[in-house]
């Protein structure tokens, strides 16, 4: 969820709180980021706390070990290593083998129904089935960032899968993922149009827990857009705010779709169809990743000093409200004491304040 600055500064003060409240609990909370291996966990697996008592690893349930090889069916968790295991990365490869016309709601309590999945464009020089090429760069996407220690969960490994939008969505959801990356690519009527952009939702999103992530997501379309063009050597569109995608808007964690280029592209195409692309395609997401994580983390350092400061500044606040009443005893500095008046006046009372235009593209190829 993205926050306010002010409402930031507010968690921030809290997370000191906790932190100084946690600090005497010794190990009990190191079990969360000690384990390295990614093979299966039995649900029964335990391990001792400071205290000698067992804590759950029911946080790795469902994980598997990272062969290098795809998985059939869908939410495949990976465990990373190091300081970027606790980002999880959901990677979701549009579309799929074969599309799905049954209806599913927009958004949350939505009216509006869309379909579950479509099939997705084909390279009008290439003949490159998108759906397949979506999934070749979430697979090298799935590699880089495990060797950069990412924590990921994989929407899908293979093609022959029947899984809708908002469903994707929600296994982000699940993860509480630091970031969901869904991977398309466009086609369009005039084939002249080329390049890469990046979608996310509004500010003014109607369903209000994605609302809640749009400064978090904006950021993150346009990092990953700008290291993905700088790597990939495509042209740099712009990021996109739409409010019509099914798959961003069940989402409750920061958001971005990546369309890579255009299929109804010839130059777009046929670069879309080398390895060579999809593979630099892969490293530049994952370079606009590390460059948010460190945005994120120099946000949240910027919040802290003005906390710290707004924290000193009250103190200093206190301490001058406290000195008032010795300095009204020493009088006037020539040796005359002014004695205080026998009653005070009585303080005054203040109450506190109460507190879906799609584009053509968009129509025919479903997000």
């Amino acid at each position: 969820m993205s926050l306010t600055l002010g409402a930031r500064v507010t968690v921030a003060a809290a997370v000191l709180l906790a932190t100084v409240l946690l600090s005497s609990c010794g190990s009990t909370w190191d079990w969360l980021w000690t384990r390295d291996t990614g093979r299966p966990v039995d649900t029964n697996d335990m391990v001792l706390n400071g205290n000698g008592a067992a804590e759950s690893e029911a946080i790795f349930e469902g994980a598997v070990e990272y062969t290098g090889e795809a998985h059939s069916g869908t939410d495949i968790y990976y465990v990373g290593k190091g300081a970027n295991r606790r980002h999880i990365i959901v990677i979701d490869a549009g579309h799929q083998l074969k599309g799905s016309s049954a209806k599913e709601p927009n958004g949350p309590d939505s009216t509006t129904m869309k379909d579950e999945v479509t099939w997705g464009a084909t390279g009008v020089y290439t003949n490159t089935l998108e759906y397949d090429l979506n999934l070749k760069v979430a697979l090298l996407l799935r590699d880089e960032l495990i060797r950069r220690g990412y924590s990921v969960v994989m929407i899908r490994e293979t093609n022959n899968v029947d899984i809708s939008n908002m469903r994707r969505a929600q296994i982000a959801n699940k993860y509480s993922a630091a970031a969901y990356i869904r991977i398309h690519a466009n086609s369009w009527t005039d084939e002249s149009m080329n390049g890469a952009m990046t979608i996310c939702h509004s500010a003014s999103n109607p369903y209000p827990n994605c609302a809640a992530t749009y400064e978090d997501s904006r950021l993150l379309s346009e990092l990953v857009l700008e290291e993905f063009c700088k790597q990939t050597g495509i042209e740099q569109l712009n990021v996109r705010e739409m409010d019509n995608m099914t798959g961003t808007n069940w989402s409750e964690v920061p958001t971005t779709i990546v369309e890579m280029g255009f299929l109804s592209n010839k130059s777009d195409d046929r670069l879309m169809a080398t390895d060579y692309f999809r593979q630099e395609a892969a490293v530049g997401i994952a370079d606009g990743l590390d460059a948010y994580f460190v945005r994120l983390a120099e946000i949240e350092a910027e919040e802290s000093r003005q906390l710290a400061e707004s924290i000193a500044e009250a103190s200093r606040e206190e301490a001058s409200r406290d000195s008032e009443p010795e300095e009204a005893l020493s009088g006037s500095g020539e040796g005359i004491a002014t004695a205080p008046p026998m009653f005070s006046p009585a303080p005054t009372v203040t109450e506190a304040p109460e507190d879906e235009t799609d584009d053509a593209f968009d129509v025919a190829y479903n997000r």
